[in-house]
């Protein structure tokens, strides 16, 4: 969350005329070529360093571009040389003296569920769930800024919302369980050519012994299946952040690294 605010301040501050120079529309992009893992053609900007968001005593970089439309074929394709979004930000990590932030994916055909993944989805078989294309939902928001303040003590706007969330310059959907009428969590997703993107979760604490968020990647995994979707991208995995071990548990599992993904083994 910090991090995305750093990034919301950041396309906050690029006037006008800037914009219109870094704004790619999708006949271009339909034909990108790639330089070092980079789009040919799309003008990058360089961010301050700041405090990292995921390990004590490093420093965070990262050099992005934004787009309000952009191929969802050729970001998939970023995912190996570190690129993410955030909005409609697009993001890769260039801190000095660090490249622990790693890209991880889940290979659909190949990945068994463990006990404690079973059981999280039989434990949530009495939710409601729903599948919308992205758009703003006031309750969503609401839900976003109570998780944020209760997991994080970050205090999030409506705007910071729609930069991080609900804006997408790609397909994306909305993912809601409910118990009753109660909305529980909501997951954010993006729709590429040969995978799902899982972009955020968001859950009511009150109802973490649910272990909401494994159930939220359990059925983004099914959904893969159902629509023939050969990964499950999980963003960054970063080695010695706790609150990053999870990814690893859904096995097997991919990292991408040197230009190449290749099975990640503990």
């Amino acid at each position: 969350m910090v991090f995305c605010s750093y990034l919301l301040r950041a396309w906050t501050n690029i006037q006008q005329e800037e914009r219109k120079i870094i704004r790619l529309m999708r006949e271009q992009e339909q034909s990108c070529l790639f330089t070092a893992g980079v789009p040919s053609g799309v003008p990058l900007l360089k961010g301050t360093p700041s405090k990292c968001p995921y390990l004590p005593d490093r420093t965070c970089m990262v050099e992005y571009f934004a787009a309000e439309h952009f191929s969802e074929d050729v970001y998939e394709k970023m995912f190996v040389a570190g690129w993410r979004r955030c909005g409609q930000v697009f993001y890769r990590n260039v801190c000095p003296g660090c490249n622990d932030c790693t890209p991880i994916r889940i290979p659909v055909s190949d990945f068994k569920p463990n006990r404690s993944q079973r059981r999280a989805l039989r434990r949530n078989m009495d939710l409601a769930c729903t599948i919308s294309p992205l758009s703003f939902e006031e309750e969503d928001y609401e839900l976003f800024a109570r998780y944020s303040q209760e997991r994080h003590g970050s205090s999030q706007k409506e705007e910071d919302y729609y930069f991080f969330l609900a804006s997408s310059p790609i397909p994306a959907m909305v993912i809601r369980w409910r118990l009753n009428e109660k909305l529980l969590g909501v997951a954010w997703v993006d729709l590429l050519p040969d995978s799902l993107s899982s972009c955020y979760f968001a859950f009511d604490t009150d109802y973490q012994a649910r272990s909401l968020g494994v159930n939220s990647i359990m059925k983004q995994l099914e959904l893969c299946r159902i629509w023939g979707k050969r990964w499950l991208q999980l963003g960054f995995y970063v080695p010695g952040c706790r609150k990053m071990n999870y990814k690893t548990r859904y096995k097997p599992c991919e990292l991408a690294g040197k230009g190449e993904w290749r099975q990640f083994h503990s």
